[in-house]
């Protein structure tokens, strides 16, 4: 499942495995976590709707989330009961303490990997298209750009672009304009290191395509809060 939020401050798109109610993702029984892995992964995507600047450091502000739910099916309820391999991973991942920075975590970090797959029928100049050629599908770390949340059924993982360098972040904004025309290919997987962690699995991906951020977003916080 996805779900697009625009907020004027990324408080608001934080933590939002424990804000929105996933009921319906949860059959009776399955409650809680299951042999160390959540249940639902939550992913934050928060992205700034905002020029980024050269000179002044800005990283809250405009922005846009997208956020994708991911269940444990039954292969993954079959890989964390054996506990091996990149499961073992993710279930070290999941231990560490909320706070833990991305040096304390060693080898194991979060992995990120986007794709556009319809950049052919694009109408872009050669900057964008250099862009594109040079990044497209490469798996980024997002280093010291993350929070962590968990609530009884869940574990959640924002990834702040707000805080990525000046040329990752213009590079974004460029596309503001066509995200309508975007067909992108997204997946999330926690790093493996050795032998016999791999191989690498995704925890989950999604194929966004036509996403209107403009009229289908709902904004947050909601008129009626208290």
């Amino acid at each position: 499942a996805v779900d697009t939020f625009r907020s004027k401050e990324k408080k608001y798109v934080s933590n939002i495995g424990n804000k929105v109610d996933m009921s319906e993702l949860i059959q009776p029984g399955e409650d809680g976590w299951y042999h160390g892995l959540p249940r639902i992964w939550v992913v934050v995507l928060q992205i700034p709707d905002y020029a980024p600047s050269v000179l002044a450091s800005v990283q809250d502000g405009e922005g846009v989330a997208i956020c994708f739910y991911f269940k444990l099916n039954k292969r993954g309820e079959e890989a964390a009961k054996e506990g091996k391999g990149c499961a073992k991973v993710m279930k070290k991942f999941l231990r560490e303490p909320l706070t833990i920075s991305d040096a304390d975590r060693g080898p194991h970090q979060w992995k990120n990997m986007v794709r556009l797959a319809n950049s052919d029928e694009l109408q872009i100049g050669w900057v964008l298209r250099g862009y594109v050629q040079k990044y497209n599908a490469k798996p980024f770390l997002s280093r010291n750009c993350k929070s962590y949340y968990k609530g009884s059924s869940h574990f959640e993982v924002n990834v702040d672009i707000h805080r990525f360098n000046y040329v990752s972040r213009q590079g974004m904004y460029q596309f503001r304009s066509l995200l309508k025309q975007l067909t992108l290919d997204i997946g999330f997987v926690v790093q493996c290191d050795t032998d016999d962690e791999m191989p690498e699995k995704l925890l989950g991906c999604v194929r966004l395509k036509a996403l209107d951020a403009e009229n289908d977003a709902v904004s947050l916080p909601l008129k009626d809060a208290p």
